[in-house]
């Protein structure tokens, strides 16, 4: 047997062992030499499974017909929608039901579209404003906010994840970790790179230098499980939104997914040369990636298919959705690119995005962190030169509609809803390594409020 069939028996036997309930389908990826549309060998994800709960009480309607089904559904719509407007759905307004329908179907689809760019270009900030979470040793590099903005969570370069009350600004729990293993921590056993929580509110997902994804209890703050199955450390995770579905990408090229309600991998998406840096993820079952094979990536799971972008010139450390058709990615050649996944380069590109070392123009500044707010026209981008940059993203067009003072490293970013704040992962020292230090910085979470009380 050939050293490269070895090779290949030995990865399906890795995987084999690593699955509880899904059954790993694992082939070699076609190799892409050009930017069109390349499939890859994916197993049929299948989404979830049915949970006992729910079949049990489908059983009750299982002799209903199409019609009855519709009628009995219509009526639960509009007992909800009775609710929700406190009058009787009997005599409420036939263009209010149609508003609130054609709402909900916007929203289903993932359509919905906030202006909130503009709102924002006059806003005056007060640097009083500005809370310093400070509770990390090190470095932080990641962080996760919650859908219902009560919590955020942060990781750092001491081994450590934090909870913290958003509102309060208090610590709620921390999951220790360590540099060594330890039998009585359930942490991380190295620095912790990636965070990603369910759109639910159930999970919580960490990864790291350890080659470990741990699944964690966001109610009870517990840890349920660890994934093994990457080679090399974990730098990027992303939950599909609506469900319990895990991308989680690795310094080892792939990009491998998996159940959280099943505990178990699902399948290995090959296509990356190289690391893979960031993720994310909306409502369709597709993931865009980044790499330091300066490509990006849009995979198709149901398709099996994955397109390929090409525009920056060096390695792209972030990624962020503004619906399923548009993107943003940073870069270490300092731009900012927007994308429409309908074309193979950037729609537009803003270069020296966050000015340069030393004025120098060879030496860019490069973008750690981006954030969209999801379904808008805003976009707030990090680097280390001294601001958070929020801009306004038209159809052709990235635009700055305000800059924020934040000393450090910007290793982090998230937008709370209607984008009343903004929460931000700053360090001394980049995320991925230690060749520069801004010693004046603070290690420390920091919520700006943008133009309104949290409590609004």
């Amino acid at each position: 047997m050939s050293s490269a069939k070895k090779r290949r028996t030995g990865d399906v036997a890795s995987q084999k062992r690593v699955t509880k309930k899904a059954k790993p389908a694992k082939t070699k990826a076609k190799e892409e030499s050009s930017d069109d549309e390349v499939g890859f060998d994916a197993i049929d994800s299948g989404g979830e499974n049915d949970i006992a709960a729910a079949g049990a009480s489908e059983d009750r309607f299982a002799d209903e017909s199409a019609a009855e089904k519709r009628l009995r559904l219509a009526q639960a719509y509009l007992s909800q929608l009775q609710a929700d407007e406190g009058a009787d759905a009997a005599e409420m307004d036939r263009d209010i039901i149609g508003e609130r329908l054609h709402a909900d179907w916007v929203d289903s689809i993932g359509k919905r579209f906030i202006n909130r760019a503009d709102q924002l270009a006059g806003v005056t900030l007060e640097p009083a404003s500005t809370r310093s979470l400070r509770g990390h040793q090190l470095s932080v590099t990641c962080l996760a906010l919650t859908d219902d903005n009560a919590s955020v969570f942060s990781g750092s370069k001491d081994c450590c994840i934090i909870r913290w009350d958003v509102e309060s600004g208090k610590r709620v729990c921390q999951f220790a970790g360590s540099r060594h293993a330890r039998k009585d921590l359930d942490g991380h056993c190295g620095q912790v790179l990636a965070l990603a929580v369910s759109s639910d509110g159930r999970f919580l997902a960490s990864g790291g230098h350890d080659r470990l994804v741990k699944i964690w209890d966001a109610r009870s703050n517990t840890l349920i499980d660890s994934f093994k199955g990457h080679r090399d450390l974990v730098s990027a995770l992303a939950f599909r939104h609506g469900s319990s579905q895990l991308f989680s990408g690795s310094h080892d090229r792939t990009i491998k997914l998996w159940s959280c309600d099943e505990m178990a991998y699902i399948d290995s998406l090959y296509g990356h040369q190289s690391e893979v840096t960031a993720l994310d993820s909306m409502l369709k079952d597709r993931a865009v990636s980044t790499g330091t094979d300066r490509s990006v990536r849009l995979w198709k799971v149901v398709e099996e298919t994955q397109l390929v972008f090409r525009g920056h010139s060096a390695t792209i450390d972030c990624v962020t959705m503004f619906n399923e058709e548009r993107f943003v990615t940073g870069s270490q050649d300092g731009s900012v690119a927007l994308w429409n996944v309908q074309k193979k380069k950037p729609v537009h590109t803003v270069k020296l995005a966050h000015g340069c070392e030393g004025g120098q123009q060879h030496l860019p500044n490069w973008i750690s962190s981006v954030c969209a707010l999801r379904h808008s026209d805003l976009v707030a981008t990090g680097s280390c030169d001294g601001f958070v940059r929020l801009w306004k993203a038209s159809s052709a067009n990235l635009s700055q509609v305000m800059s924020i003072p934040m000393l450090g490293f910007v290793n982090g970013l998230a937008l709370g809803n209607q984008a009343r704040f903004l929460v931000a992962a700053v360090g001394q020292e980049h995320r991925s390594g230690r060749w520069s230090t801004i010693k004046q910085a603070r290690n420390a979470v920091q919520i700006v409020p943008l133009g309104s009380s949290l409590a609004a």
